[in-house]
Formats: C-alpha cells, sequence, structure tokens
C-alpha cells in the first residue's frame, strides 16, 4: 500500500511539472524549442516507466485520483504535442541515413507487445480474406509523421494503407519514409479532417490511431466516442473499425473507451501483452 501510494503522488507530480507546459505550447506546437522538447521527454519516460509497470488494477485507482483525473486533458493535450514533434524528429533523422530500411525495422521492434500483432487481431483480418483475392484496403486515420502504425499493419497482416492525417507535413515524411523501404506497395496519403468524410465505401478495414484530433475536437473519452459514431452512421458496408485506446496507465495519454451498448453489440476489445501499451476496440459493421 505504501508503493502504490509513493507512485500515485510521483505520477500527480510529474502530471502537474508537464502542466506548466501549456501555456508555452499553446503558441508553438509544431516546433517545440530543444530545452523544453528535452525537459517533456525527461518527464514522459518517467511515466512511460510507471506505464510499464502500474497493473490495471492500479492504474485506475491512479487516474481515479481527483488532481490526477483534473489534470489528464492537459497531459494527452500535451503528449500528442510531444508525440508530433518526436516523431518528426525521428523520421527526419531517419530519412538522413542510407539504411532507412534497418532503422525502421528496428523501431517497429520497439512496439512488441502492441495489440496490433495480437493472434485474436490477425485471425479476424485472416477471415475477412478467406474469400477473396485481393488485398484488404485499410485507412489509418492519424498516421502521423513516423508511420509505425501503417508500416506495422502493413507488414503483419498485408493490407493495401491509406494514410490519412491533418498535417500536411506529416504526410509529406510518411510519404518520403516508404518511399525509402523497399519492396513496400499500396499506401496513399490524404491530407483532410475524418469528420469531411462521409464515404468510407473504398475501405474494409479502418484504423483509427490513439491520438487522433479534429479540427473541432480534443484527447476526451466523448471525442474518440463521437469518431466511433461519426463511422457507425457514415459506413453502409461489411467494415471492421479498430480503434487504439488507452489501456491500464497508458489512459493517461489516450483515451480509454468502453463502446459496449445494446445497440452496438459487435465489438471486441483485444488488450495487448504487455503494459505500457495501448488497447484495440474492434467494432465489426
Amino acid at each position: 500500500m505504501c508503493r502504490a501510494l509513493s507512485i500515485k503522488l510521483q505520477i500527480r507530480d510529474i502530471c502537474k511539472k508537464l502542466s506548466i507546459y501549456k501555456i508555452q505550447l499553446d503558441t508553438s506546437q509544431d516546433d517545440i524549442n530543444p530545452s523544453t522538447f528535452s525537459d517533456l521527454g525527461i518527464l514522459f519516460s518517467k511515466l512511460d516507466i510507471f506505464s510499464r509497470e502500474v497493473s490495471v488494477e492500479n492504474a485506475n485507482l491512479i487516474v481515479s485520483d481527483s488532481e490526477i483525473k483534473e489534470l489528464i486533458p492537459t497531459i494527452r493535450w500535451i503528449r500528442a504535442i510531444y508525440e508530433y514533434n518526436f516523431e518528426k524528429k525521428r523520421s527526419i533523422e531517419t530519412l538522413s541515413q542510407n539504411n532507412t530500411k534497418i532503422i525502421i525495422k528496428r523501431i517497429t521492434a520497439e512496439f512488441d507487445g502492441s495489440s496490433i500483432l495480437a493472434t485474436p487481431f490477425k485471425n479476424i483480418l485472416k477471415a475477412r480474406t478467406s474469400h477473396r483475392e485481393s488485398l484488404l484496403k485499410c485507412l489509418v486515420v492519424g498516421s502521423g509523421p513516423l508511420p509505425i502504425t501503417a508500416l506495422m499493419l502493413q507488414n503483419t497482416h498485408n493490407l493495401e494503407i491509406t494514410c490519412l492525417d491533418l498535417s500536411k507535413d506529416s504526410c509529406r515524411l510518411s510519404e518520403n519514409i516508404f518511399a525509402k523501404i523497399e519492396n513496400i506497395r499500396f499506401v496513399n496519403h490524404i491530407v483532410s479532417d475524418i469528420f469531411h468524410w462521409t464515404d468510407f465505401s473504398l475501405y474494409d478495414v479502418i484504423f483509427v490511431n490513439g491520438m487522433v484530433r479534429s479540427s473541432t475536437f480534443g484527447l476526451r473519452e466523448r471525442d474518440k466516442l463521437r469518431v466511433l459514431k461519426h463511422l457507425e452512421d457514415n459506413i453502409t458496408h461489411s467494415c471492421l473499425i479498430a480503434l487504439r485506446c488507452g489501456y491500464a496507465l497508458s489512459q493517461l495519454f489516450y483515451p480509454q473507451i468502453d463502446p459496449r451498448m445494446p445497440n452496438c453489440p459487435n465489438y471486441k476489445i483485444i488488450s495487448p501483452s504487455k503494459l505500457g501499451r495501448t488497447s484495440l476496440i474492434l467494432h465489426d459493421l
């Protein structure tokens, strides 16, 4: 009990320190100065370590702490900005090297234990391909400047990928990454807001990343549910929706939702095999 309390107090202290940067980041989201980037990296690294150690039960107790709970929207917003800048920096560094393919392989290896690699997800996708000759088409929403999710989906499940992102810079860097990797096919990039789309008929799978933001909403649970509802309202064909969500202590960074409703029975929750990863909520339409 004493250790659990100590961890909660440490996490609360880190969250308070992170929240101080909100005003500064309001004016410099796309280009954090090196000193701030370093400070944020140190603080988030500490939270990442806790996220890999704290059990689901203890994580739920920690995030229910009133002070921490109040800070979660701010922490998620700062984390989204930090991750964008981190991925942008890493993407540029990767593109400057001759062995891009090897570097990307190392980066994707860092995500072992991801729910994307889970056997239940593999089996669901495999079942969808059993009676067809062409590849499944997958829309990755919020693909980012370092397209690890898109690469993992393509390499593991052999999907035809379209990357959708609000940022032109993200799509440009992602395109360049794919261009430098041999034997990569069937990847398109589109700069757009998911809420500007109503026709999803081209896609068999729609994968929504953990930090998807719109021009009109943020990173709360209700915002993620809006994405789910928008897709449900506009998809009229057989389609698998996969939402990456917070799991255990990673809900400090990503919304954690449970879409179980009387009128929404066809869902499945896939947990990661390691703490510190995100879960997948699958809704089979």
